[in-house]
């Protein structure tokens, strides 16, 4: 497969990791027997080794696209027999002037900063926004994309996407611009994403239990993303102070007597974890099993909480955060699409925020 690495190209944002490459193969691979009308913009673009973005582009003629890489895009779509959707490609001779948002759930308050922050850089540019969500249904949050398609919005947001399959195929065939926010995955991986920094503020927050003595600590999550970074981060810097780390994830659906049944057997153990650190959509029911085992915060357990929205800062609860300014994300994420709308688009990967770790009440020394 070496024969297959592309020619930098100065300039292109796109260039692909061994491992798309190595992807592509394996796509090309089971594109046998498929029809042209079944071949979509991803074949093209894994098989031409460059971002869905790029291809979509090379093929509809749009600026900033180096000759070389419009070459080989043009050869991969002729060696897979691709058809571009013409009816798809004709709704973009006109904008509605509207954006699109997909969110896999709404229930954390943090999503209303995030929504602030988008809303107002899409009124800067004069767009309105069509949000919908999926419940953590990955089935609706397909469909809702089909809909938003039908809708002729002129650019797509993917917040949180769950596997998307081939549900992004009308929008990159129509060449509308689609940007993931926080993460992306099977069906997304190709996207632009904006995405925020957690690595100082998790390692600021380990060497402060640290300092107080902590021996080791639970990350409790609510189900995310296959193997959620953070919990990546926290085990690579409580090792930095020799702390243990462990991660329990508990899924959305789950009653809230779960989260006392899974602290229950934490604190069972001969040597419990001394500190919490859990999402701030859990915090609430993580509280309750905490009282409910009779714990007291910080007496018997440190707790810190990831996010944590405007509304509860200014309330000026006890609650330690490694967190950022949601609103910073949104704003981040309208301006880049206003920009991409404009014939700009992003790179690859745009780092919006960056975490913080504020300190307050409910961190202390570790119980004796």
């Amino acid at each position: 497969m070496g024969n297959r690495l592309p020619t930098r190209v100065p300039g292109d944002d796109s260039q692909p990791s061994r491992d798309s490459l190595d992807f592509a193969e394996v796509r090309k691979y089971q594109l046998v027997g498929r029809s042209a009308a079944q071949v979509t913009i991803v074949d093209v673009a894994a098989h031409a080794g460059v971002h869905v973005s790029t291809a979509s582009r090379a093929l509809t003629g749009a600026r900033r696209v180096h000759p070389h890489l419009v070459e080989r895009v043009k050869s991969a779509a002729e060696a897979l027999g691709y058809t571009p959707n013409q009816a798809a490609r004709n709704l973009r001779l006109s904008r509605t002037m509207t954006l699109g948002a997909v969110f896999d759930r709404f229930e954390d308050p943090i999503f209303l900063d995030l929504l602030e922050g988008m809303g107002s850089a899409c009124q800067e540019h004069n767009y309105s926004l069509a949000i919908t969500t999926a419940r953590g249904d990955p089935q609706v949050y397909r469909t809702q994309l089909q809909r938003l398609f039908e809708r002729r919005v002129d650019g797509l947001f993917v917040v949180a996407p769950p596997d998307l399959g081939d549900s992004l195929a009308s929008f990159l065939d129509a060449g509308i611009p689609a940007l993931a926010v926080f993460w992306r995955g099977p069906g997304s991986d190709r996207l632009p994403i904006v995405r925020v920094n957690h690595e100082a503020a998790i390692a600021a927050a380990i060497a402060q239990l640290a300092e107080y003595r902590h021996r080791s600590v639970l990350f409790l999550t609510r189900s995310g993303p296959p193997r959620d970074v953070r919990s990546l981060l926290i085990e690579r810097a409580a090792a930095a102070h020799h702390m243990r780390a462990a991660t329990q994830a508990i899924p959305f659906s789950s009653p809230r007597t779960t989260y006392a049944e899974c602290l229950g057997e934490y604190f069972r153990q001969a040597d419990p974890p001394t500190a919490l650190l859990t999402d701030g959509s859990a915090l609430a029911p993580v509280i309750e099993a905490l009282r409910s085992l009779g714990l007291a915060v910080p007496e018997d357990i440190s707790v810190v909480t990831f996010d944590e929205s405007q509304w509860n800062r200014r309330l000026g609860l006890p609650w330690s955060t490694i967190g950022f300014d949601m609103r910073d994300i949104g704003l981040s994420a309208g301006r880049l699409m206003a920009e991409w709308l404009n014939g700009n688009p992003p790179p690859d990967s745009v780092q919006a925020a960056t975490y913080e770790w504020i300190q307050r009440g409910s961190v202390g020394p570790a119980p004796r």
